[in-house]
This record gives structure tokens, sequence and C-alpha cells, in this order.
């Protein structure tokens, strides 16, 4: 991107603006755009601090609390399961222990996504939260069939569970992963929405085993049981792999839901002074921090005051956007782009 983010403090950026002798003129110069509206303008050899997302200790909260209800949760599940002898608890018993490896992974993942910036990884690790949030959907799907593979002979088979046994554990389960639910479904990240969909699917599995036991404490129908369990995992299947879908996306960089980007060079191409954009690349790091490359063409004569202010109203444009990382090469018009693999369009 032509220059390295310096490690940030954490402290709350200010607003800086560097003065660029007329002799040490550049043709080109990145800024960064937040959401929030600050920045700062440099040429590319000037350095720039960062500092920790404000939803990364929250995040990290969230996951540390879900993972933490719902390992403690799940050796109780293991337990409550054997000695009710219902295949529905045993199944979320497992469906919850691959949730709090995922948890567990996300948690380490997500705190190694909050290291500074390096020389050699310049726009820092968020990108791990990415692959955290791929790892937990294929884990989440395995151990869902590992469950399905388990419940579906019990068709033939059907085996009456103890009955109040799985409507205890059903209030318990609906209690703890309600709670994480909420607490994650507060989170801007990939990686949280993915694991909020996990602590969700809980509680609506064992709201399905809590009306299955009330069913079967009415009717003598044991086969109740493997069928909510085989219910149960073909809805996790669906869900997580809409998730996996969207991680996808992110991971092979395309361009994040519900940003225009040719309408944004449309809006840039509106302002006084520029007279067209070309090799625009818009992605995400984690679904939540952006990342923009752009050249603007400025009319030819430009002065650099002219130049500093029309940068200032690109950053405008950008910041709507949301929290962007913004590259933005200034080119003077009847100058072809330098760029080897420049794209014109």
């Amino acid at each position: 991107m032509g220059h390295d983010p310096l490690d940030g403090d954490g402290a709350k950026p200010q607003l800086k603006f560097v003065q660029v002798p007329k002799m040490a003129r550049h043709d080109c110069a990145d800024e960064h755009v937040h959401g929030h509206n600050h920045g700062h303008d440099h040429g590319h050899d000037h350095g720039h601090a960062h500092g920790v997302l404000p939803h990364a200790h929250s995040t990290l909260s969230n996951l540390k609390l879900a993972l933490l209800l719902n390992l403690a949760f799940a050796a109780l599940e293991i337990a409550g399961g054997v000695w009710s002898g219902s295949v529905a608890v045993l199944s979320n018993a497992v469906h919850d222990l691959g949730d709090a490896f995922a948890l567990g992974l996300a948690y380490t993942m997500e705190l190694n996504a909050n290291k500074k910036p390096t020389h050699s990884f310049s726009y820092g690790y968020r990108r791990l939260s990415l692959l955290s949030a791929m790892i937990s959907c294929v884990v989440l799907v395995t151990a869902s069939a590992l469950v399905l593979a388990h419940a579906v002979p019990l068709l033939l088979h059907p085996v009456q569970p103890k009955l109040e046994g799985m409507s205890l554990f059903s209030l318990v389960g609906i209690a703890v992963n309600g709670y994480a639910a909420v607490r994650l479904s507060r989170g801007k990240t990939m990686n949280e929405r993915v694991v909020s969909w996990h602590m969700i699917e809980d509680v609506l599995g064992w709201t399905v085993v809590l009306i299955g036991s009330l069913v079967m404490a009415l009717v003598d129908l044991p086969i109740i049981d493997p069928i909510l369990s085989i219910l149960l995992c073909l809805f996790i299947m669906w869900g997580v792999g809409r998730n996996l879908q969207r991680t996808l996306r992110l991971f092979l960089q395309a361009t994040p839901e519900g940003i225009d980007l040719p309408a944004m060079r449309r809006e840039i191409e509106a302002l006084a002074g520029v007279v067209g954009t070309h090799d625009a690349h818009f992605w995400s790091l984690d679904g939540q921090s952006h990342v923009l490359t752009i050249h603007a063409v400025i009319a030819a004569g430009t002065d650099m005051t002219a130049m500093h202010r029309m940068k200032e109203q690109i950053r405008t444009v950008v910041s709507r956007r949301g929290n962007i990382h913004a590259t933005v090469e200034m080119e003077t018009e009847g100058v072809d782009c330098p760029a080897v693999h420049c794209v014109k369009e």
C-alpha cells in the first residue's frame, strides 16, 4: 500500500495536518478514513498511529463469557444426557462441546487479532477473526453430522428417556445460552456473528427439546426424541451454511455487503476538480474494518492547496461508508497511470 502503519497506543486519534513542502511534493498520498470522520494527510513516506478498534475489548469480553458458560454447561449436559437416556440431550451436549471448541478458538484468534500492526503484517491481524469464523462453521457442521449419524438409527429403535431430566436441562440450557446469545448479538465482527448464531441455535434446540419432553409426558411416543435431534441438526446446518457463505465472501475479498462501489465512485467524480477515478478496490478485513484503494484523476495545473482540499472532500465521501483504511492516489489528467496492474474501468 506504499507505507507501513506504526504501532498505536489505543488512545483516541487526534486530528493532525502535515505540511508538505513544495520541494517535496508527491503525486499521490495515502490517508485513513474512519466512520466518525477524523483523519490526517501524509505522503507515502509518512507514518501514522492506530489504536485498537473500539469494539475489540467488548468482543473479547463477550467471547470469554460465552466460552465459560458453554464449557461448564456442556460438561453438565453430558452427565445429564447419560442419566436421562435422552439422545436429544446428548445431541445438544455434543453440539455444545463443538461450540466450546469454536468459542475457545474464536477467543484466542480475536485476542491475537487485536495485536498492533507490524512491518510484516502492516494491516494488523484483524483477518484472524475471519479464519476463526470459518473454522467455527466447519466444526459446527461436523458436530451436527455426527449427531445425525447417531440419531437416525434410533428412529427404528426409540428409547423412552427420563422426561423430568430432559425438561430440567432444557430450562437451564435456554437460560444459559439465551444470555450468551444476547451478549454476542450486540457484536459487530463476523466472528461474533457466527458465534452468536451458535448460541441462538442452542436456545432454539433446547426449546424444541423442552416442547418434546412435555409432549412425551402426555403421549407415549419415544420416537419424538430422535426426530427432534434430526430436525435440530438440519436446522443448524442450514444456518451455518449461510454464515459460511458470508465468511467465504469476505475471505475472497469481495466488496462488503451494503457497499455500492460504483455509486461511491460517481459521488467522488462529481466533486469539483476531480476528472475521474479508476483502479478502485474495496474489501474488508473482518466484516467491520474495510480497505479502499482508488486512483483519483485531477485537472492539470491543480495546485497543492486545491489537491488537499479535494482529498478532504474525498475523505468525507468515503467516511459515510464506515470504518475504512483508504489509500487515494492523485493523478494528473493527461498522464498515464504508472501502475502496472492499473484497472481503467
